[in-house]
């Protein structure tokens, strides 16, 4: 509804993970014409169970890093049923932290969903922003808690604090990515620990999917190059194709 058209899912059978790949609009904010042109990207988010992170990250890399796109805000969409931090969670705090040159927490807005059924008070919320901060790396601000009531106008508080920013995808986002993936198990550990949630075992189910997948990618890059390279070679096994050129001159271009 951020441009007039429902971008975030607010029944209870919603899951995380309704988009698979990346889209953007233009149009006044809202929908309501008057109003301020923004420019919204639409991804999957970067724990969706069903995507490959590396397919993410590809996707990133070719629909906006390429047009060097710059930042205002960052959205986080969760549905709260459970103050801690889950592990889709995790991974996106980080992800977001982690992927933009010029980050800042202030740009990050957190909406939370579902509010027209039932909004969390405001003691669960601040337990969760605070398990954001300790398992997630940094502190989203109070102030920028949406809660999404399903209406354009519950999505006001987000569009009056929009302010002019400089985030961008880094350019090297494999290798952040990878760190991310080293630091997580140690990370998810650690909050089972303290927290008692179960994350570190649902991360290494996550990570198995994550390397089917990666593996399935992988292969299909390799099957392309050796086709690729199989024709190379055909094509440097032909001998030259002599054309005479007319005129009688005698001379002559290779083709191979």
């Amino acid at each position: 509804m951020l441009v007039g058209k429902n971008r975030f899912k607010s029944s209870r059978t919603a899951d995380s993970g309704e988009t698979k790949e990346i889209g953007s609009e233009i149009a006044p904010a809202l929908g309501k014409p008057g109003n301020k042109q923004i420019q919204v990207f639409d991804a999957p988010g970067v724990g969706d169970m069903e995507l490959s992170l590396i397919n993410i990250v590809a996707d990133i890399k070719a629909s906006i890093q390429s047009n060097e796109t710059t930042f205002d805000a960052a959205l986080i969409v969760i549905k709260i049923f459970d103050y801690r931090a889950s592990v889709q969670e995790v991974i996106a705090l980080k992800a977001i932290k982690n992927f933009f040159e010029n980050f800042s927490p202030n740009q990050v807005f957190c909406i939370i969903t579902h509010c027209d059924c039932q909004a969390p008070d405001e003691s669960t919320v601040a337990k969760k922003l605070d398990s954001f901060k300790k398992w997630g790396g940094f502190e989203v601000p109070k102030d920028n808690v949406v809660y999404f009531k399903n209406t354009p106008e519950s999505l006001q508080p987000l569009i009056d604090k929009l302010k002019r920013g400089n985030m961008k995808f880094a350019d090297n986002l494999e290798e952040r990515c990878s760190k991310i993936a080293q630091e997580l198990p140690g990370d998810f550990r650690r909050q089972d620990a303290a927290e008692g949630t179960r994350n570190s075992s649902e991360f290494m189910a996550f990570m198995e999917i994550m390397q089917e997948q990666n593996r399935d990618f992988i292969k299909l890059l390799s099957d392309q190059h050796k086709t690729s390279t199989e024709l190379l070679v055909q094509i440097a096994n032909k001998p030259p194709v002599i054309i005479e050129r007319g005129g009688g001159g005698g001379g002559i271009c290779s083709i191979f």
